[in-house]
């Protein structure tokens, strides 16, 4: 599983990232509450990057109505 972090456009409620990551999940792709962030807008996410690449994660979060942008690590 692949770790990275996805940088939204826009700050998510507590309810509205719960909504976000179980859309993600069911696509296969999960939210790490363990290695929350401080900051509302940016998320940390796994993922299998032999069943998904990273450009999919920046679609995934535009179908959830995110804009989002990857960040490595």
């Amino acid at each position: 599983m692949r770790k990275t972090m996805l940088h939204l456009d826009k700050a998510l409620s507590e309810g509205e990232r719960e909504r976000f990551c179980a859309r993600l999940q069911g696509e296969g792709v999960t939210c790490e509450a363990a290695t929350a962030s401080m900051k509302p807008h940016l998320i940390f996410i796994g993922y299998d990057e032999n069943r998904t690449a990273p450009h999919e994660l920046v679609r995934m979060a535009a179908d959830a109505g995110v804009v989002a942008r990857v960040i490595d690590l």
